[in-house]
């Protein structure tokens, strides 16, 4: 069965929340306290669910989880995580290595590339300058990059990386890179994601005034 983007959005979200219970004594779950956690509805979990091959959980003691992670990460190919290259802003390795250590990301970080390579490794990683990428990428076989630069260069950067071989790009910049046949792109701009979460807590406090103008008009008569 062939997974559309958002069943696979939820399923590695469902993977993440499953990890913090793999270690308990046989750990199990309910549809219904999974789906609360994640905010969406146990019909449409369950309906995830299944897509993995896990038809249903047992009435008494839910799905199982540790068998859940494994149906999730075989049907996600999370089982199979390319190698990744960061390229950009090296402090963000130091962000995402937290989760790496954690164990909730699996991914193998071979690479970084910046401007100017100050060290040779940063956390264990080898640093490289950007010229080098082309050699590096090739040699390594690395398939996924993590673009963090200016907006300026984000394009020229993703056709820089298509040239080289690199078949997926995660853009952390604002720019948007235009879609390109034979790579994948998934631009996140944070941003916009900021200004999201402005708008939607805004947007609460103006309907917690109008509740209270309306309690107090109504007290008043």
């Amino acid at each position: 069965m062939s997974l559309s983007e958002k069943t696979v959005e939820r399923l590695i979200r469902c993977r993440r929340e499953l990890l913090k219970y793999q270690y308990m004594e046989k750990p199990h779950v309910f549809s219904n306290d999974l789906a609360r956690v994640l905010n969406i509805k146990p019909e449409q979990l369950r309906q995830d669910l299944m897509a993995t091959g896990i038809v249903a959980g047992s009435n008494r003691s839910g799905y199982d989880v540790n068998k859940l992670i494994a149906a999730i990460e075989e049907k996600t190919n999370l089982d199979n995580i390319s190698k990744v290259a960061f390229i950009g802003d090296v402090s963000l390795v130091d962000v995402y290595k937290n989760f790496i250590d954690s164990g909730f990301i699996e991914f193998n970080i071979s690479a970084i590339f910046s401007f100017s390579a100050e060290k040779e490794s940063h956390h264990g990683i080898p640093c490289y300058t950007l010229e080098k990428m082309p050699d590096i990428i090739n040699d390594k076989n690395i398939e996924i990059a993590v673009l963090a630069v200016c907006p300026e260069l984000t394009q020229e950067m993703a056709d820089a990386l298509l040239l080289c071989g690199i078949k997926g790009i995660v853009n952390l910049s604002s720019e948007t890179i235009t879609p390109t046949p034979g790579i994948q792109i998934e631009n996140y701009d944070l941003l916009s994601a900021i200004e999201k979460v402005n708008f939607l807590i805004k947007k609460d406090e103006e309907i917690e005034l109008i509740k209270n103008k309306i309690s107090r008009n109504e007290r008043g008569n």
